[in-house]
């Protein structure tokens, strides 16, 4: 699955705002945390896009497959017998 993500934001001191795309191209549940990419499409603060932001998308991507679990486990019936 493609994720894209579209941003916006504005600079620490407020003086400027940003737009851009973050586009994970491949993205599955059980993902290993090396094996994402992300491409990044800004005219102004690539860098630190990846810098701030990345490392707060990835953590979120990592989560999803135990966030998954956790909301169909009640779904999911197991026998244990």
């Amino acid at each position: 699955m493609k994720l894209q993500f579209s941003i916006n934001g504005v600079t620490k001191n407020e003086e400027e705002t940003f737009t851009g795309t973050i586009t994970v191209p491949e993205f599955v549940h059980d993902q290993d945390e090396d094996e994402y990419v992300f491409e990044i499409d800004s005219e102004t603060y690539k860098i630190e896009i990846r810098k701030y932001f990345i490392p707060i998308l990835k953590e979120k991507l990592m989560n999803f497959q135990g966030d998954l679990v956790k909301a169909h486990e009640k779904d999911v019936q197991h026998n244990s017998n």
